[in-house]
């Protein structure tokens, strides 16, 4: 793997989960009525981690000036107002296009090559493989029958996947510093081990 871009993408990932967590904090603290669009609490799935408004395709401004929202559980950033209201009429209609470049940025990194729900092989008897987004996440199944066994047990299945993801990238993870303290990982104890997007990232500590 090239270190270096792994050390960026590394980066960009740690800048979103701490833009995630800051908004989670200014939502439950800030109690200005025209701020709660802006601050919206946070989704139980993965951050968004695209550069781009959903609708506009434009690149989204800086993380103070990005507008986040909560839609269905899953965490959206958009560059204005405008484009969120525009997405709130039809969500329908920018989605997909939306798990189109989120498939595309998770794809290269994805740990493994058979379903995580049947164990059979992606691409194999049953077809070309189903890339499913949930929240943010990409999934890959063999065939529409493991879609319902992974509604019905989701966090098993999402489990599963953060081992597989831990394990295929620990061995080549090139950072022996925290990304968002600058100490070193162990010096305060085991490394917390975080997937986000399907990408390893390691901290120091839960701080």
């Amino acid at each position: 793997m090239n270190h270096v871009l792994h050390r960026s993408l590394t980066a960009h990932l740690v800048v979103v989960l701490i833009a995630s967590w800051t908004s989670t904090i200014w939502a439950q603290h800030d109690s200005n009525p025209e701020n709660a669009v802006t601050h919206a609490a946070a989704p139980t799935g993965d951050p968004y981690t695209l550069d781009v408004d959903p609708v506009t395709g434009d690149k989204l401004p800086g993380i103070k000036q990005q507008i986040t929202i909560n839609h269905e559980g899953r965490e959206l950033r958009f560059g204005s107002t405008d484009s969120v209201e525009q997405f709130k009429a039809d969500p329908g209609r920018y989605l997909p296009s939306v798990d189109e470049l989120v498939i595309a940025q998770q794809l290269p990194y994805y740990p493994l090559e058979t379903c995580i729900v049947s164990g059979n092989k992606l691409g194999g008897e049953m077809g070309d493989p189903i890339d499913l987004v949930y929240k943010n996440r990409l999934v890959r199944l063999c065939c529409p029958m493991c879609e319902g066994a992974l509604a019905k047990d989701t966090a098993t299945y999402l489990d599963k996947l953060d081992e597989a993801v831990k394990q295929q990238q620990m061995q080549d993870y090139p950072l022996t510093t925290c990304p968002v303290s600058g100490g070193k990982l162990g010096a305060m104890g085991d490394p917390i081990d975080v997937v986000i997007a399907n990408r390893l990232v390691r901290l120091c500590c839960d701080g």
